[in-house]
């Protein structure tokens, strides 16, 4: 099973090399930004690519919202909306820290999911 680990990077590393290793652990494929080599794709385009090529996708939320895409979003609730359609989403959240405004407003949009888990 292929499952994708969607995050911020910066200050979220640690978080994303536990979710690797634990996923890897159970015998399954983790999938993040930092596998995809040199691209003539943006980032974005190949991580969205890679959402699609999942099996599940495990979302971490921290503190920060991130940069804003072409979309308006940042490129995690982007790649959140790309899985939720299509694969199941296990959101994991960062507790003890002050969000930015606009986490909360992506963490209240998660919560309202109607499959997955939140934990």
């Amino acid at each position: 099973m292929k499952c994708f680990i969607s995050s911020l990077i910066s200050g979220m590393q640690p978080f994303r090399d536990a979710a690797a290793g634990g996923i890897a652990v159970f015998g399954h494929q983790p999938t993040r930004a930092e596998d995809f080599g040199a691209s003539p794709d943006s980032p974005q385009t190949m991580c969205l690519a890679g959402v699609r090529d999942a099996d599940a996708v495990v979302l971490l939320l921290g503190a920060r919202y991130g940069d804003l895409q072409s979309s308006d979003l940042s490129a995690t609730q982007e790649e959140y909306r790309e899985a939720r359609e299509r694969c199941p989403v296990l959101v994991f959240v960062q507790k003890g820290v002050e969000r930015e405004a606009a986490q909360d407003e992506f963490l209240s949009e998660v919560r309202k999911m109607e499959h997955g888990s939140l934990h």
